[in-house]
């Protein structure tokens, strides 16, 4: 089975960035996309209401127009103007002829695309305007007239590049029943139209412009009259092909490599197209404003990508690559490595640690190592110094004394110290035992030289505090201490002797004190003892306060040790200050073997 490799926590940081920043990102571009087509979408909205709003101004002028023309068909004067003959005007006619002048104005002012408004009299060969008064009238131009009106598709004809709308009378002309009796015609301007179309279009980028339906005459406008044809041209081929089609279109359409939004309307009615187009680039313009503010967007979370990749390379792929190789410097056997980080309180903390740790490693092998050595010397010197001739010859003695003297309670009881003595001491499988024990087996030892000078020195042991029993400590660490106390300290006191051993505690801590009265000891002597104690340096022979100094505090740590000074009776004061020893003293099997030995 293939164990797929684990993924760098760099690249899961890397990977969990990209998954907040680039929707985030994407959120941006789409906000923007999306208000730049509702800015769009509102400029083509503004173009085609624009567009509707002119056409339908429009076709209601025109039909407002058309009504007021048709009220003029009913008109009284008219009427009866249309019934003389060609010499029948006279001074009635004329006061006719002013009030339809009048009548006429009134059409011509209520539109400023009206050109001029005319009445056509075929019967008077007359013409009456509100522009030019009265004109002569001809067959010929009545019947161009009416031709054209024919030929319109749409409400509107052209007398040329001009609109016009003509309403006819329902009479008929008496001398040619094909023509009606009068004609009333509203002629319109191109230049007045062209200057409200050029009030519609006031920015430049683009144009407008009114056509007939069929899209060969140019009635007025704005702009480049060739781009609005050709948008024209297929919206008149398709007029070609029905006369019912949408009334407006809005497209995208091309001129000359430049785009342009061009909406057509068309008015069915009245035969007229409307194109209204302008450029992209000035519909975009204004749009353009905002393309800066996403170019600075996209190039702000393109630093703060590259930034943010930068500050994760630096403060913590770096640092924990350097971790890593500290990591296999150390499974090389390596602990002299120390490494350092000033990037951020985590990965301080964590190489803090690192350090930390190594330094406790190396420690506890030197402990180790160190307090084998220590202890096997501390046997060694032991049983150098006391399984010696001197020792048993001393104890037999002593043995043989009690039995001369027949002191048999004592004689039992002293060879079953010797027995527990020799047995604690020879037993070398275990480094710590219980405090009870360690006392017990040093006051052995201490009752044993309190016998041998029971003329010359007087011994006060005091019982150890029960709560202090099952404390762990380094094994012979008193005993050698006691025998300093007889050997130095008080060897060369003839009489009035004295040592103490007592016992002070805290609830983490306690000391042994072993005081003596000796009168040899100089303050040289416990200076220079003092400044032995203080000195770590390993290639110095170890004697026996020192040995036990070093082992209490490779076993309990800086604080605990051996310290010395004179005593309140003028000789030297030992203090044995030890701390808390975690871990197992003894193996059940020797427990039991201690056991037997005490019942002997």
């Amino acid at each position: 089975m293939k164990i797929k490799k684990p993924k760098s926590i760099f690249s899961i940081i890397l990977l969990s960035f990209f998954v907040v920043v680039v929707p985030v990102y994407m959120a941006g571009f789409m906000i923007y996309r999306w208000a730049f087509a509702q800015i769009e979408g509102e400029i083509i909205a503004a173009q085609s209401s624009q567009t509707e709003y002119y056409m339908e101004k429009l076709y209601s002028d025109i039909q407002r127009i058309v009504k007021q023309q048709s009220s003029l068909l009913n008109d009284k004067d008219v009427i009866m103007l249309s019934s003389l003959g060609k010499d029948g005007i006279d001074i009635e006619a004329v006061f006719a002829i002013n009030r339809i002048i009048m009548r006429l104005n009134a059409i011509l002012n209520s539109s400023d695309i009206i050109k001029n408004v005319s009445v056509h009299l075929v019967n008077i060969n007359r013409s009456i305007h509100a522009i030019g008064s009265i004109s002569e009238l001809s067959m010929d131009d009545y019947e161009k007239l009416m031709e054209l009106s024919y030929r319109s598709t749409g409400q509107l004809l052209f007398k040329g590049p001009v609109p016009a709308t003509v309403v006819a009378s329902p009479q008929q002309y008496t001398e040619n029943n094909k023509y009606p009796a009068y004609l009333v015609e509203v002629e319109f301007s191109p230049e007045s139209i062209s200057k409200t179309l050029r009030l519609m279009k006031s920015s430049s980028g683009g144009g407008i412009a009114l056509f007939n339906r069929q899209g060969n005459i140019f009635i007025g406008g704005t702009g480049d009259y060739n781009a609005a044809y050709s948008f024209l041209e297929k919206f008149v081929s398709q007029l070609r092909d029905t006369s019912l089609i949408n009334e407006m279109s809005t497209e995208i359409k091309t001129y000359n490599g430049n785009s342009f939004l061009v909406t057509i309307y068309q008015d069915p009615l009245n035969g007229l197209v409307l194109v209204n187009y302008t450029s992209l680039e000035t519909i975009y313009q204004p749009l353009r404003q905002y393309q800066p503010y996403f170019v600075i967007f996209t190039l702000f979370v393109t630093l703060m990508a590259l930034l943010f990749l930068y500050i994760m390379y630096g403060q913590i792929k770096q640092p924990l690559e350097g971790l890593i190789k500290a990591f296999k410097t150390v499974e090389q056997g390596n602990f002299e490595i120390n490494i350092e980080c000033n990037s951020n309180r985590e990965l301080m903390y964590l190489y803090s640690s690192f350090n930390s740790m190594v330094k406790q490693i190396k420690n506890l092998i030197d402990q180790v190592y160190k307090q084998k050595i220590l202890y096997q010397k501390s046997e060694l010197k032991q049983l150098q110094s006391q399984i010696n001739p001197h020792f048993l010859y001393n104890s037999y003695f002593v043995l043989y004394d009690m039995a001369v003297n027949e002191d048999y309670e004592n004689l039992a009881d002293f060879a079953r110290h010797m027995g527990t003595y020799f047995q604690y001491i020879t037993r070398n499988s275990l480094q710590f035992a219980r405090l009870y024990e360690e006392v017990e087996h040093a006051r052995i030892y201490a009752n044993f030289q309190a016998r041998r000078f029971r003329n010359r020195i007087k011994m006060y042991f005091e019982d150890l505090p029960e709560c202090l029993h099952d404390r762990i400590v380094p094994k012979v660490i008193l005993q050698p201490v006691i025998e300093n106390a007889y050997e130095h300290g008080l060897k060369n006191k003839i009489s009035d002797g004295l040592l103490k051993i007592s016992f002070e505690y805290t609830d983490h801590s306690f000391d042994i004190i072993v005081e003596d009265n000796g009168d040899d000891l100089r303050d040289e002597d416990i200076r220079s003892l003092q400044n032995l104690l203080m000195n770590d340096d390993d290639s110095m022979e170890c004697t026996g306060l020192v040995n036990i100094h070093r082992r209490i505090v490779l076993s309990c740590g800086a604080g605990s040790g051996v310290s010395v000074s004179r005593g309140e009776w003028g000789g030297l004061k030992v203090v044995l200050h030890i701390g808390e020893i975690s871990g197992s003293m003894t193996d059940p099997r020797e427990s039991d073997e201690t056991g037997r030995m005490q019942k002997f």
